[in-house]
């Protein structure tokens, strides 16, 4: 029965466990929203979420293990676009949309963390799965362009759908993509 317990323990599965995890990732993004520190000390972090240090140590090695589970939570996929260069764009509004507070905190251009690199080699790895490896900097334009247009939506105007961004984000990236990449050989850009 012991043996059980600390198998459970081991593997998060404890409530316990999942609980303190959970306050201390949603203190780390309480305090990412914030904006004072551009990385939270391990003690505010456990003043925030209201546990003890060793719980902190409990579960984390580091500040960084923390944000980096946060992230994990944070599952962004851009899925191929397979309908054009633009095909990925509403999927991932919505995704964004689902962990508004956690995107919100970790796409902030103050915090160090690689959720932004990540979305833009995601979209580049897209982008060429697709059959758009001619779009050279476009790709890298339209990369950029996504995760700036995610900053925006979050940070000046949250309360619009998914689904409205993402069609504007379409309307105005489609012109000019289509001009530079060539048409992308008859596949339509969304």
């Amino acid at each position: 029965m012991a043996e059980a317990v600390i198998e459970m323990r081991m593997r998060g599965a404890d409530p316990r466990s999942q609980r303190s995890r959970q306050l201390l990732r949603a203190a780390a993004v309480r305090l990412l929203r914030r904006g004072s520190d551009p990385q939270p000390s391990v003690s505010t972090l456990v003043r925030t979420a209201q546990v003890s240090r060793s719980t902190f140590y409990a579960h984390y090695d580091s500040v960084d293990d923390l944000l980096d589970d946060a992230l994990g939570e944070l599952s962004l996929f851009v899925v191929p676009a397979a309908r054009g260069p633009l095909g990925f764009v509403r999927g991932l509004f919505e995704q964004v949309e689902q962990h508004r507070e956690l995107a919100s905190a970790m796409l902030s251009p103050e915090r160090h963390t690689d959720l932004a690199p990540r979305l833009r080699h995601q979209i580049a790895r897209s982008l060429a799965s697709g059959g758009h490896e001619n779009c050279g900097l476009a790709g890298e334009v339209l990369a950029d362009g996504v995760v700036a247009a995610l900053r925006w939506w979050l940070d000046v105007c949250p309360e619009r759908p998914a689904s409205e961004m993402s069609d504007e984000f379409v309307r105005l990236w489609s012109p000019g993509l289509a001009a530079y990449c060539g048409g992308f050989g008859g596949h339509a850009l969304d």
